[in-house]
């Protein structure tokens, strides 16, 4: 589930996993044109964004509760947590293809990486320090998995 950081209001924008992915192939389906080409093979593409996130299916089913008793946001749950999520989401689609499995570890990976330079928001400077040695482990092993 994806739960925006609470409003001056307090207010939450929350979307389950089943309407983000769906919304994720919506836009894999409207983006490409010629100058900018989807990559290919398609079918493993379009694969790969209808289930990048499927680690999140147990958060979902069993959210983890913020102090006021509401979802936790991605940057308010547990970094070990989030590095458990992230691990699933990435074998679940490794074991349906090595192509699949790639791009969810880059997927995953780029989360601490501020998208690879691509985004000012979370990076791994903004990982807390207790926990700053745990991601870095997991990015060299996804490194590793990427090469």
């Amino acid at each position: 589930m994806i739960v925006q950081r609470p409003a001056a209001d307090g207010s939450r924008l929350v979307i389950p996993l089943e309407q983000h992915l769906r919304l994720a192939d919506q836009l894999r389906v409207a983006f490409g044109n010629d100058q900018f080409v989807l990559p290919p093979p398609e079918e493993l593409f379009a694969a790969v964004v209808r289930h990048h996130d499927d680690g999140w299916q147990a958060e979902d089913a069993d959210p983890t509760l913020d102090d006021q008793g509401l979802p936790a946001s991605l940057d308010g749950l547990p970094v070990p947590r989030l590095l458990e999520i992230g691990r699933r989401s990435i074998a679940i689609n490794e074991a349906q293809h090595a192509y699949r499995g790639l791009l969810t570890s880059l997927h995953i990976s780029g989360l601490y990486l501020g998208r690879y330079g691509l985004s000012r928001g979370f990076t791994i400077d903004d990982v807390p320090e207790p926990h700053r040695a745990t991601v870095q482990g997991f990015l060299r092993e996804e490194r590793e998995r990427q090469l």
